[in-house]
């Protein structure tokens, strides 16, 4: 019975200590849910649950509050629009055109080479209006005028690295990140650390799409008639393999079959529709371009300015309309060719879309109205390492800390669950 006793007492002290535990640890974003531990989003980080639950009219939303401090130097920039990352504005092409004074004197890039896909030294600069810059993956070469790290740096990391010894006070500090809020760790206990941010979103330092449409100046739509559906006997297609995400795609796939035609490609299909894009991307995209009317550019879950390849590449790249869920209507509308796309939310249901798809599918016509923007612009390079030597190499660069990482790239309101919509949102 004493046995059992001191049994039930360790049982009891080792709950309260984990509850204590859980209680004090810092939340993260991501959450286990089950077998399989799917991922949710939080509206709010644990930083500012208080402040984003507030009626406080001072309390403001993203994308208008921020966590970045920055001061200026004496002098601005040719193109003071370059720093401003408040504006909304992606500022990619200033950047590009940016040349600033060269003191002669080389900035030097710690990055590990195999993680940015990018060689030593000075090659990936050769084509750059500024090339004044090199790349060394020696974190003890005996100056370095900056560091960039990807998206999976952690508060673990910092003890190993000691910035508090290492890192000098001019040295910039760079997070890359092109995964969405879900899929990196959670970032506290990295105040004060990073000073730019490079990623997807257009409040970074240096904003990094997936692709960039930069329309032509007064363009006009062309003349020449070309049919998009001519010769597309099939509907809807959509490539997937991650079949349990935050936003729910696969339900609103599995509830959009009833009303139309859709071809599941991938591990979350049936079998009946094979291409392995892993082996032959290549032959998957003439397979589309050629037969289908509608690809669903779906990604894995819905957070601001998320948009990947798979709306750039795999629908607008091949001659389809691409069907949209994801980012905001505004951050769709920010980055694409006018009325080139469809989104989720424009419609009350998967049966009211698929409504709107019949109705395109038997109209060329309207059908293709979505294609106006065909040669009126163009995808561009954005050229993120010569943006990025030229940044560095500009003498009125402002002094930028981020206070706050993980209140920066977690802010209220960055992405939605399931049951939620942008149109409720803000």
């Amino acid at each position: 019975m004493k046995q059992l006793y001191r049994y039930f007492i360790a049982i009891v002290i080792i709950f309260l200590f984990m509850t204590s535990a859980l209680h004090f640890m810092p939340k993260v974003v991501r959450f286990g849910q089950g077998t399989g531990a799917k991922v949710r989003c939080p509206l709010v980080p644990s930083e500012l649950g208080e402040q984003a639950k507030s009626n406080d009219d001072s309390v403001r939303k993203w994308p208008s509050w921020s966590f970045i401090r920055k001061r200026s130097r004496k002098t601005s920039s040719k193109l003071p629009n370059i720093w401003d990352n408040d504006s909304g504005e992606d500022r990619i092409v200033s950047q590009m055109e940016f040349t600033p004074d060269i003191q002669g004197d080389k900035k030097v890039l710690w990055a590990r080479t195999s993680e940015f896909n990018v060689p030593a030294g000075e090659s990936i600069f050769s084509k750059c209006p500024v090339k004044h810059c090199t790349i060394v993956e020696d974190e003890d070469a005996p100056r370095i005028d900056a560091k960039m790290w990807n998206q999976q740096f952690s508060y673990l990391d910092v003890q190993r690295f000691n910035p508090a010894k290492t890192k000098p006070a001019e040295q910039v500090w760079i997070i890359y990140n092109l995964e969405s809020p879900l899929a990196t760790p959670d970032y506290y206990l990295l105040d004060n650390l990073f000073n730019w941010t490079a990623s997807y979103r257009r409040d970074s330092t240096i904003v990094t799409p997936y692709e960039r449409w930069r329309p032509k100046e007064a363009a006009k739509i062309s003349k020449k008639k070309r049919n998009y559906a001519a010769g597309k006997s099939r509907k809807v297609a959509i490539f997937v393999s991650n079949c349990d995400t935050t936003n729910g795609r696969m339900n609103y796939v599995h509830e959009l079959q009833k009303y139309i035609d859709v071809h599941v490609y991938g591990a979350c299909g049936d079998g009946s529709h094979n291409c392995d894009r892993f082996e032959n991307q290549t032959a998957c995209i003439e397979t589309l371009k050629r037969h289908y009317k509608f690809y669903l550019a779906f990604e894995n879950c819905n957070c601001r300015h998320y948009i990947t390849e798979k709306f750039f590449v795999n629908a607008l790249s091949s001659d389809v309309i691409p069907v949209v869920m994801g980012a905001h209507p505004d951050d769709y509308r920010a980055v694409a060719p006018p009325q080139s796309f469809i989104h989720v939310e424009d419609f009350n249901s998967p049966q009211d879309l698929a409504n709107y798809l019949h109705k395109l599918d038997k109209n060329d016509d309207l059908y293709n109205e979505y294609f106006q923007w065909k040669g009126t612009g163009s995808f561009i390079d954005t050229k993120f390492w010569c943006r990025l030597c030229a940044l560095l190499n500009d003498p009125d660069k402002p002094s930028v800390v981020v206070e706050s990482l993980s209140a920066w790239w977690r802010p209220p309101g960055i992405c939605l669950r399931k049951d939620q919509k942008w149109r409720d949102s803000y």
